[in-house]
């Protein structure tokens, strides 16, 4: 491939990220990263707290790759707070029949002579760990302890491999303008664009799918993967059960497929899983599935893992617990989860060209087993993609399509155990879609009541309304929420009718389609809605309509296209119906709920319950650089100081300024923060233009022939990023902060030797341009919310640099 072919890579997990840094670390120059969110991307496979790092492989190619990504977790410095060594166990039952996986695998470490030692049975097994209070994996028991695993803190790893890829100037795409919806090719098999929910095509000259389990609704797999769920569950602990459990090992029963993880000290949690053979999930309304021989993929809306997991996936999670630590068996789960798989035949990945097209590459079928190869990873799709890969890994990570009309072909790599594949029946899968307590009307006649003494009528017409689609004029860089004019944000939400303000716009909400006319009637307190909201209290105590009893005695309250599941958990509150709250929520729904509790002025009431929300969050930069414009707006309706910080600080650092906005956000904010950015931008260049002015005079560089070396360098690559030899008048526009920050601290010149002289010249333009783009960095902070209250035409005064 040239090195200045566009390269779009579908996918911002293990499999895409490690591609995008290895290309770019091999010299291309124009990679794009296209997801529905910014990594780590909140339900893919590759996100969560923790992930298994082992090198216990039946399998020789698996084992020996990865032991050499081991080894990097384990001694590369980077990865120190990433990566906890740990001892790990490996038991199960063993077969009278046929040599067992436990076999074949300690035969691979026999064979490179890496140490492990037998567990002959339980009562063995527990006297090295008296912790283990439980009867383990009974009857037959074999298996064996190898005290060189550990775990991985995979969110902390995939932020990590993120900004290396930003470091190396790759580009990312996220939101609706970087949610795929398929492929735009001729008829040679050659794909022109990827085509998006945002609408805007991403034009490319390479495509690398690695979309993990939603792959499968794109292109045709010829049944040589598979979605499938696995079952997630989480304990929180208490300090002493910290102190109690700290030296708990990883324990695998391959038998059951049950699995667990030592407590994470961040978040007091102790995780444990089911890697079994799963669920299945068939394609419905809705569901971005334009395969039509696809069997299963996850849920199409971009949201956070659902606090679901069907009842006998609990009974199994519990069993495992059982087994294990018998007494924690029966407390009651913090929360659990479902993370989806690509499953191949055999468990072996794919790294392929597709069939039917030319330039798409093909990399992922992880099967729940890759994330442990990060380290490596990259190396390997490279090699993959330029068909320099040994012939024995070329035809195991081929593209196979002779699954294609067998059946049964799903048979793993003997690692699995447990119940068979099933299909999730209708009501776990509406459970799983979120169709069913925030969708009440779904599940039961309206209206629904809140309170059965209710003596107030509050009507819902056209719930859940949706926008038609709007894009820019240009190809966004980085994009957040997409609207049909660029004009609604507004002083304030109530200026307007109340809007549905959905980052999933092409894809219904629960069995509402967008525009109809349908109403949902609830039963709620006057009382109630009264000490919550003033607005609320004026409708029903002044001589509105609202304050009149209808023909069946109850008062009646209108309102129009409010989301449905944001008013409900805002009526779930007010009512103090705190059980039935969720006790994480997704930043749309958060977004949609600060729009309803801003209208009706109800702040007071939400006080606790966003503060508990905000609990699970962790470090604010993390998940606000995820989507800033909706934490913008969440932190000013509900007053967060710091989260608006944050969020106006990452809208200054990685805003392009072509951001469509439809959230009610004042616009002397928005307006404020792109000033600051041209402002930054404008600085930023102008110390780039002041260096090269400075060569031309000979006021920088060590000598005349040092500067001459830099400044032809500089000019050279200045006009390669398209900038012109001398400064210009306008603004630096389209540009991010943050790209022209790498893009001035990226420029390098050939190393050179001064005549008589063994070692390369020191002088570089990193070490010259470096001091004075840190100098503007160091003040390019967010905004204060303090100097946006009352009026929100309140301007900045302008920031020095």
């Amino acid at each position: 491939m040239d090195l200045n072919s566009k390269i779009v890579i579908i996918g911002a997990g293990v499999f895409g990220l490690t591609t995008a840094k290895q290309l770019a670390l091999d010299g291309h120059q124009n990679i794009t990263v296209i997801d529905r969110h910014m990594p780590p991307v909140p339900d893919g496979s590759s996100s969560d707290i923790s992930r298994v790092i082992r090198f216990d492989y039946a399998d020789t190619n698996y084992c020996s790759l990865a032991y050499d990504a081991y080894r990097k977790w384990s001694e590369d410095p980077k990865y120190k707070g990433i990566f906890y060594p740990t001892h790990y166990i490996v038991a199960g039952s063993r077969s009278t029949t046929d040599k067992s996986w436990t076999d074949k695998t300690i035969a691979q470490l026999d064979k490179r002579h890496l140490p492990y030692t037998r567990l002959p049975d339980a009562a063995a097994t527990k006297g090295r760990f008296p912790i283990l209070t439980g009867e383990l994996a009974q009857p037959n028991f074999e298996g064996y302890l190898n005290k060189s695993g550990g775990w991985a803190d995979a969110n902390k790893a995939i932020k990590q491999l993120r900004d290396e890829c930003l470091e190396l100037g790759i580009s990312f795409i996220a939101g609706p303008a970087g949610t795929i919806v398929g492929f735009d090719s001729d008829s040679q098999g050659v794909i022109r664009a990827v085509q998006t929910v945002g609408g805007t095509p991403i034009f490319g000259d390479h495509f690398v799918l690695a979309a993990g389990a939603w792959a499968s609704g794109l292109v045709p797999t010829y049944n040589s993967t598979l979605s499938t769920a696995q079952a997630l569950g989480f304990l929180r602990l208490t300090e002493s059960e910290m102190v109690k459990y700290k030296d708990l090992p990883i324990y695998m029963n391959y038998a059951t497929g049950w699995f667990n993880f030592p407590p994470h000290q961040d978040t007091n949690m102790l995780k444990f899983a089911v890697h079994g053979w799963g669920y299945t999930r068939a394609p419905s309304k809705g569901d971005n599935n334009a395969i039509k021989s696809n069997i299963s993929v996850p849920p199409a809306v971009s949201r956070e893992r659902k606090n679901f997991v069907p009842v006998d996936a609990e009974q199994r999670l519990r069993a495992g617990l059982r087994e294990m630590l018998p007494e924690l068996a029966d407390r009651a789960f913090e929360r659990v989860a479902l993370c989806w798989y690509t499953d191949t035949p055999t468990g072996d990945f794919i790294m392929d060209y597709h069939p039917d097209y030319k330039n798409l590459f093909v990399g992922g079928g992880g099967s729940g087993h890759a994330f442990k190869f990060l380290p490596v990873l990259g190396e390997q799709m490279i090699h993959a993609m330029k068909k320099t890969l040994p012939s024995h890994l070329a035809e195991k990570w081929r593209f196979h399509t002779e699954y294609e009309h067998r059946k049964d072909t799903f048979v793993g790599d003997g690692s699995r155990g447990g119940p068979a594949r099933r299909e999730l029946d209708a009501s776990e899968k509406a459970e799983l879609d979120g169709n069913e307590r925030y969708y009440p009307y779904e599940m039961k006649p309206s209206p629904f009541t809140f309170d059965p003494r209710a003596d107030t009528l509050l009507i819902l017409r056209n719930p859940n309304a949706e926008e038609h689609e709007a894009h820019g004029d240009a190809e966004p860089e980085y994009a957040y929420v997409e609207s049909d004019e660029a004009g609604l944000a507004e002083t304030k939400a109530r200026r307007d009718s109340p809007m549905t303000l959905d980052n999933d716009q092409s894809y219904p909400r629960g069995s509402l389609e967008a525009g109809n006319t349908t109403q949902v009637e609830f039963r709620v307190s006057s009382r109630h809605l009264s000490l919550a909201s003033p607005v609320f209290r004026a409708m029903l105590e002044s001589k509105f309509k609202e304050s009149q009893p209808n023909n069946q005695g109850l008062y009646e309250i209108q309102a129009t296209e409010w989301d449905a599941e944001a008013l409900v958990i805002l009526l779930d509150i007010i009512h103090g119906h705190h059980r039935d709250v969720p006790k994480r929520i997704s930043v749309e729904t958060l977004s949609h709920i600060a729009i309803i509790v801003d209208y009706y002025g109800c702040h007071e009431i939400m006080e606790l319950v966003f503060t508990a929300w905000m609990t699970y969050r962790g470090d604010s930069e993390d998940f606000v650089k995820e989507d800033p414009l909706r934490w913008l707006f969440i932190s000013w309706v509900f007053r967060q100081e710091l989260l608006f910080a944050v969020a106006t600080k990452m809208l200054l650092l990685y805003d392009n300024g072509k951001c469509v906005v439809d959230l009610p956000i004042p616009q002397p904010i928005l307006d404020k923060i792109d000033d600051q950015r041209q402002y930054v931008l404008n600085t930023l260049f102008g110390h780039l233009y002041s260096f090269q002015q400075d060569l031309l005079e000979g006021k920088a560089g060590c000598s005349e022939t040092c500067a001459s070396m830099l400044l032809g360098s500089l000019m050279k690559q200045m006009r390669a990023s398209g900038l012109s030899a001398s400064r210009p008048d306008v603004v630096f526009e389209g540009w991010r902060v943050e790209d022209a920050r790498n893009k001035i601290l990226g420029l390098t010149a050939p190393p050179w030797r001064v005549p008589g002289r063994s070692t390369d010249h020191p002088c570089t333009l990193n070490k010259a341009l470096s001091p004075r783009v840190n100098r503007v960095f160091e003040h390019a902070r967010g905004l204060q919310l303090k100097d946006f209250e009352g009026s929100p035409s309140v301007m900045f005064q302008s920031m020095g640099y």
